[in-house]
């Protein structure tokens, strides 16, 4: 107690320094595309709708997954944490999963270190898990 640390406010230089070197501002603008052109290719692959539109889109979208749920919620849920454990602990993948009106849903997330095919190999892991139930 009554001692503080100032490297928090020591390292904002170097901190804003490395945000304009990767690109500044235009990351948000690339985290955005990415979050929308990953949830329409997750739409379009598994027959859904995208979450919200891209004017309500930031660096995290809704994708629709497979309709494999059962008919109860609970169930839903259920699956939901089986294929969110499966990811994080088979594929090394971590995404949130939720069961909302009738199917699954993964929250993307798109920061200045993803690609598309980030995406695509966490869809060709959802297949090949839907595969086996």
């Amino acid at each position: 107690m009554g001692t503080r640390d100032p490297s928090p406010m020591l390292c904002i230089p170097a901190a804003l320094d490395f945000f304009h070197a990767i690109g500044g501002n235009d990351i948000y603008a690339h985290n955005h595309d990415l979050a929308v052109a990953a949830a329409a290719m997750f739409a379009e692959r598994f027959d859904g709708p995208v979450g919200a539109s891209p004017s309500m889109t930031s660096a995290i979208s809704l994708a629709p997954l497979p309709v494999i749920l059962p008919a109860t919620l609970g169930a839903g849920m259920e699956e939901a944490q089986a294929l969110r454990d499966h990811l994080l602990y088979k594929q090394n993948i971590e995404v949130p999963i939720y069961a909302r009106a009738g199917r699954l849903w993964a929250r993307l997330s798109a920061q200045v270190y993803c690609q598309m095919s980030d995406f695509e190999i966490l869809a060709d892991a959802v297949v090949a898990w839907a595969a086996k139930r």
